[in-house]
C-alpha cells in the first residue's frame, strides 16, 4: 500500500473525536479554556493516545515472541503478523499527529544507522538517503 494512502486511512480511525467532545474537556478541566490552549491539548492527549497504545501493541509484539522463546510455545506468525500491523497503525497516526511524514522516519532511521554503522550498512546516498548533516561515525 502506498504510505500516503496509509497515512489516510489511519487517519480515518484517528482519536480526535474524544479530546474535542465538551464532557472530555471539562473533565480535564478545560471547558473555560481558549481554542487554542484546548486545540494544543487535545494534540498532547492525542499524541499521548498513540505512543501509549503503540507501548502497548510493541509490548504485545514482544510477548508472542517471549512465550515462543521462553516457553516453547508455536510461534504464532498470524498473531505476530497482526500485532506488527497495530505496531504500524500507531507509528503511522503518532507521525500524522505531528505532520510528520512516514518516509521521513524512514530516511532518519537509515542515515542514522548508516552514520553510525558504515562497515556494515555503507552509505546513506547507497539507499537513495541524504546523510545527516555534521554526521559522521560513531
Amino acid at each position: 500500500m502506498d504510505m500516503t494512502k496509509y497515512a489516510k486511512f489511519v487517519e480515518i480511525g484517528n482519536f480526535t473525536e474524544s479530546p474535542r467532545d465538551a464532557r472530555f474537556l471539562s473533565a480535564m478541566g478545560l471547558s473555560g479554556e481558549t481554542a487554542e490552549v484546548a486545540a494544543l491539548t487535545e494534540q498532547m492527549i492525542t499524541a499521548h493516545l498513540a505512543t501509549t497504545s503503540l507501548a502497548i501493541r510493541g509490548g504485545n509484539v514482544a510477548d508472542i515472541l517471549k512465550k515462543h522463546l521462553l516457553h516453547g510455545k508455536f510461534l504464532d506468525k498470524e498473531a505476530l503478523v497482526k500485532e506488527l500491523g497495530d505496531v504500524m497503525w500507531y507509528v503511522q497516526h503518532t507521525c500524522n499527529v505531528f505532520g510528520i511524514e512516514f518516509a521521513s522516519v524512514i530516511d532518519s532511521n537509515v542515515a542514522k544507522l548508516c552514520d553510525r554503522y558504515p562497515d556494515r550498512y555503507g552509505k546513506a546516498e547507497d539507499y537513495g538517503v541524504k546523510s545527516r548533516p555534521g554526521s559522521g561515525a560513531r
